[in-house]
């Protein structure tokens, strides 16, 4: 894996290796499916949300020929559907279907094991589930994290990359690939592709690239193949059977169902770096390693870096 990250009680730390070649995204995801085939004997299982970053892999494993099983869970909260937005974009003819209930899954023994390794929310922790899992067996797949890039209001491009979104993966009984981090190519290209680098130039002070249509736009010029398939994911947290949980999305802080506070630290916990200093690092396939302690104690902001001796 591209990533290489690792926790304990103290904090996390992440390695990035990268390979640059000049490809661009199109030919770096092409290949990234078939890859994945080609590192496993396993059972590829694709959790399939509806939004634009899981229709561009299923139709990528379908381009290059890649079997996979795709998954879809519905959610529900109270008898009522609540990913109604992303689940009326599911239109392909082969996708197994779940229904879970959200409150019931608060009491399910895989979440409790989750709570176990790191505290996180429900939202959070139903990013990867699927329910016939078979550990020895099946290796899921989802999207990852693009990139999560950000303009301060002074110009300068950081990247900003929440140690709970990372780690997520590493909650599971099976193997569970990011796949926008699977191979050091993919990973360059999300950083120094023209068209990324050209949305980041034109993106004004105080944005996030995939909140100003980066990423969109990035889908739309090199797959137009997938036309309005391509809709950003609502924000999950924030969706009818949540929202009422949400006490501080920003660092972390929400309730369970019972009325129990939960401190999600790990997501207010961040890697970050100058995107500059990153893209020299790609373009020479090199590698760099982030450490940072948890940030139990602070806020978003706070600064969670530490070097070892």
């Amino acid at each position: 894996m591209n990533f290489d990250c690792t926790y304990d009680n103290f904090g996390a730390s992440l390695t990035i290796n990268s390979e640059y070649k000049g490809w661009n995204l199109r030919e770096a995801i092409l290949y990234t499916a078939k890859r994945i085939r080609e590192t496993t004997d396993k059972n590829l299982i694709l959790l399939h949300s509806g939004g634009s970053d899981s229709q561009l892999i299923s139709w990528a494993f379908r381009h290059m020929n890649v079997p996979v099983k795709r998954v879809h869970i519905r959610y529900f909260y109270k008898g009522t559907l609540i990913n109604y937005y992303e689940n009326q974009n599911i239109i392909e003819d082969d996708i197994t279907v779940y229904d879970v209930d959200v409150e019931e899954y608060e009491q399910s023994q895989e979440y409790r094991d989750i709570l176990n390794k790191l505290p996180y929310h429900v939202y959070l922790a139903l990013q990867t589930y699927y329910p016939d899992q078979d550990p020895e067996n099946d290796v899921l797949i989802r999207a990852g994290q693009t990139i999560p890039i950000a303009k301060r209001k002074n110009g300068f491009l950081e990247w900003d990359q929440s140690a709970a979104t990372i780690l997520i993966s590493y909650m599971y009984r099976s193997e569970c690939i990011n796949f926008f981090q699977h191979n050091p190519i993919i990973e360059g290209v999300f950083f120094i592709d023209d068209i990324v680098q050209k949305t980041l130039d034109e993106m004004p002070p105080g944005t996030r690239w995939e909140d100003v249509g980066g990423k969109t736009n990035l889908y739309k010029h090199y797959f137009p193949e997938l036309g309005d398939l391509i809709i950003p994911k609502q924000t999950i947290c924030l969706w009818d059977g949540f929202r009422h949980l949400v006490l501080d999305r920003g660092n972390g802080i929400y309730k369970k169902y019972d009325g129990t506070p939960l401190d999600s630290y790990h997501q207010r916990t961040y890697f970050r770096e100058s995107l500059e200093k990153i893209q020299n690092i790609i373009r020479d396939s090199g590698k760099i390693t982030f450490k940072v302690k948890w940030n139990y104690d602070g806020n978003y902001w706070t600064d969670s870096k530490y070097i070892e001796e």
